[in-house]
C-alpha cells in the first residue's frame, strides 16, 4: 500500500516483508492458511519476548525469500487489538495485489502508520522516506483527521513522536497543536505501558541505549563519524532525553487530562 500509494512517481520502496494485519479472533485461521500454502514461521520468541513486545508472527515460503509478518495488533497503540482493527478498517481503500482485490488503509490511517513507523525505528532511511512522501502528499486535513485517530486510539505520544523526527513534521506537528515532548515524551509512555518492573527496566534500558542504527538514523552528525562519534551520540543521549523530560512530562499530563 505505501509503494503503491506513494511512490507511484516510479520510484522504488525497497522491503525485507510483508505485513497483514487480521482481526484478532482471526490470527490462527489466518497462520494456519499461510501455513497451508507452504509457509513457515521463521521465528517462535513469543515466549521470550515481554507482552508489549508481542505483536505478530513472520512466515516464509522456503526457496522462495517470499515474507509474510502476520500482525494480530500495532505497536504503540494503547487500545485494545479489536479496536485498532476496527478503526483501521473504517473507510478501508481496495487494492488489487495480484487477482484479488485487498482491504488497505486510508490516507488518515496511513499517515497515522508513517508517522509511528518513524517512532519505533528512528528515522532510519525507509520510514524517514515513506514520512516524507507522506508529508509531502497528503494535505493538512488529512493530517488533522490522523491526529484525531491518534487521540482516538491512544497513540498520541507515538504519532507526535514521528513527525518530531523530521523538519517538515515538526512544522506540521505545530499546525496541529501537538503538545511538545517528541521522543522523550514516548519514551514516557512506553516504560509508563510496560507491565512489571522487569519490562519497566529493559524498555527504559533499550530507550537510553538502543542500537547503532538508530542512533546514527538522527540528525546527529557525530553519531555517523566512526566509533568515536557513536560513543559521544551514546554518552549524550541520557542527557538529552533529561533535558526533554520536563516538556514530555507536560505532555503526558496534558494527554491524561484531555
Amino acid at each position: 500500500m505505501l509503494a503503491h500509494r506513494l511512490y507511484d512517481d516510479g520510484s522504488s520502496r525497497p522491503y525485507v516483508d510483508s505485513d497483514l494485519l487480521v482481526p484478532p479472533q482471526m490470527f490462527e485461521d489466518a497462520e494456519r492458511l499461510l501455513q497451508s500454502r507452504g509457509f513457515v514461521r521463521i521465528a517462535n520468541e513469543e515466549g521470550e519476548l515481554p507482552q508489549w513486545a508481542q505483536h505478530g508472527h513472520e512466515l516464509m515460503r522456503p526457496g522462495e525469500n517470499i515474507c509474510v509478518e502476520l500482525h494480530w495488533r500495532l505497536m504503540h497503540y494503547g487500545v485494545a487489538p479489536e479496536d485498532a482493527w476496527q478503526v483501521f478498517n473504517r473507510g478501508a481503500a481496495r487494492l488489487r495485489v495480484g487477482r484479488v482485490e485487498v482491504d488497505v488503509p486510508a490516507d488518515p490511517q496511513l499517515a497515522l502508520h508513517a508517522a509511528i513507523h518513524v517512532a519505533e525505528h528512528g528515522a532510519m532511511p525507509t520510514p524517514a522516506e515513506d514520512l516524507r512522501r507522506a508529508l509531502e502528499r497528503f494535505p493538512f486535513e488529512t493530517w488533522a483527521a490522523a491526529r484525531e485517530l491518534a487521540q482516538e486510539l491512544d497513540a498520541d505520544a507515538a504519532f507526535a513522536a514521528g513527525l518530531d523526527m523530521l523538519s517538515t513534521g515538526r512544522v506540521l506537528a505545530q499546525r496541529l497543536g501537538l503538545d511538545a515532548g517528541g521522543v522523550a515524551a514516548f519514551s514516557l509512555e512506553r516504560v509508563a505501558r510496560a507491565s512489571g518492573w522487569r519490562d519497566k527496566a529493559r524498555v527504559a534500558l533499550r530507550i537510553a541505549f538502543p542500537e547503532p542504527v538508530y542512533m546514527r538514523s538522527f540528525d546527529r552528525a557525530w553519531a555517523r563519524l566512526g566509533l568515536a562519534g557513536l560513543i559521544a551520540a551514546y554518552v549524550w543521549r541520557p542527557f538529552e532525553l533529561a533535558i526533554r523530560l520536563p516538556g514530555a512530562l507536560r505532555a503526558r499530563a496534558h494527554s491524561r487530562a484531555g
